[in-house]
Formats: structure tokens, sequence, C-alpha cells
């Protein structure tokens, strides 16, 4: 055991954060931390956006319907980006055939999500909290529209960064064995035995969201959440490929 393992085993999601700004060297650092991270063929092919102007973090957290998103000192946005490496391949070249296609998308959408891994992992090491914002994709429409995103985009992952104001405790997860496998996966005829011990946790879990209400067990919130679908987020491959990128389905 040694402290980055320490942190990575007490990650938590914070919720509330004090007004407090985050000091400019710090952020300059988590950026640094960012720009290390591993890139898929060393083609950087992610970027980050600094979302600093209340009223575009305004507009954020009506997305996310999160009202804590407008409040949190440092609130970021990774996004796929081809943009750029098209650009550089048009000026050295002349054309650049496939920034455009899946394989790019999901390299820069791969190098988004390590980035953002990074810099939790380096917030929580100085102290500080994080949230992580899946809820931008809840209107990528107007989320690349405040960002003025470019063709060859794409809104990934949002992330709040501040001091915590709340110490939640951990929520609960699954037993590894039923994660981690050797050699190939292992699929099980009934799961909801295997769950007994994490539901009943989960049971005793406390929300921050939700602090005076118990939480429903895991496989209750797997099922009711599998028979849902956020209408808007079921165009997201419609706003991909309106963003540039190419899914090739016809091929």
């Amino acid at each position: 055991m040694n402290s980055t393992i320490q942190t990575l085993l007490n990650h938590k999601t914070i919720r509330s954060y004090h007004t407090t700004p985050i000091k400019e060297e710090v952020f300059n650092t988590l950026m640094d931390v960012a720009s290390r991270t591993a890139s898929s063929s060393g083609m950087q092919q992610a970027s980050i956006i600094h979302v600093k102007d209340q009223k575009k973090k305004d507009i954020i957290a009506q997305v996310c319907k999160q009202d804590y998103v407008a409040i949190a000192p440092i609130l970021l946005i990774f996004v796929v980006d081809q943009h750029r490496n098209h650009h550089i391949a048009m000026e050295v070249a002349q054309h650049a055939n496939h920034t455009h296609d899946v394989d790019r998308f999901f390299q820069g959408f791969t190098d988004a999500c390590l980035m953002a891994q990074s810099v939790v992992t380096a917030a929580e090491s100085l102290g500080l909290g994080t949230t992580y914002l899946g809820a931008i994709h809840n209107d990528d429409e107007t989320l690349i529209k405040t960002l003025n995103l470019p063709s060859l985009t794409y809104p990934v992952v949002g992330l709040l960064i501040g001091h915590p104001n709340i110490e939640p405790t951990l929520k609960p997860r699954l037993e590894n064995s039923l994660r981690v496998f050797e050699d190939e996966y292992v699929s099980h005829q009934e799961y909801l035995p295997l769950l007994k011990h994490v539901d009943e946790q989960m049971q005793n879990y406390v929300d921050t969201r939700n602090p005076g209400r118990s939480m429903p067990p895991f496989s209750q919130q797997v099922s009711e959440r599998m028979n849902y679908a956020n209408p808007i987020r079921l165009k997201m491959g419609q706003n991909i490929i309106k963003q540039g990128f190419s899914f090739n389905l016809d091929e």
C-alpha cells in the first residue's frame, strides 16, 4: 500500500464544494498531468475546455440538471479532438482522408477518458474533490453549441474539481469475482444470488443527493436504469455524425 493506491481506493464523488478558488499553480499542475497522459499512437487526440464563464456554467448545470455544476470552482469538459490533427495533416500533405472515421473517433474518446482519470487521481492526491459529469450528454447538442465545438470534436465527459464541503462514505462496489476474469469472460445463469451482499450494502449507503432516503438494492437500480432511455441521449449517434465523424455503418 502506498499513498497513490490509497487515494484511488478512497475515491468518492463530491457533490458539494467550498467556493474557495483553486490556486493557479495547482490548476496548471493538473493540466500538466493531463498532457502527460498516455495517448493512442501518441497523437494526442483529445482536448480540455476549462469553462469559466458563469453563463456557460449555468447552461451546463441546466443540461446536467445538477445545480452544483454552476458553483464548483473548476469545470472541465474533455473532448474528442480530431479537428486539430485534421488541420495539421492538411497543412503538411493537403489531404486528411481518415480523421473522421470510427477508429479515430474512439481513439480520441479513449484519450479523453484517460486524461480525465489522470486529472482525477492527481486532484484527489492533493486533497481536492472531484465529480465526473456524464450528464453532459443529457443534451449534447446544447453543449456543442455552448462550447462552440467545431467539426471533428465531440464532448466526452465533464469534471468538477474543488475543495470538498462534505465527506461522503464509500459507495459499495461489485465484488471483483463478478468483474475480473481470467482468460475469458465468465457469464452466470443467475446473478441475483451473487448480488445479495452488494444489495444489502447499497441499502445501508447514504447518497448525498438524497441523504434522508435509503438507496434501493443495486439489482433494482440496474433494472430501473436498463428499462429507461433518455430520448435526447438516443440521438447522440446522430450528433456525433453531425460533428463530422462517420461510423461507416453501410460498409
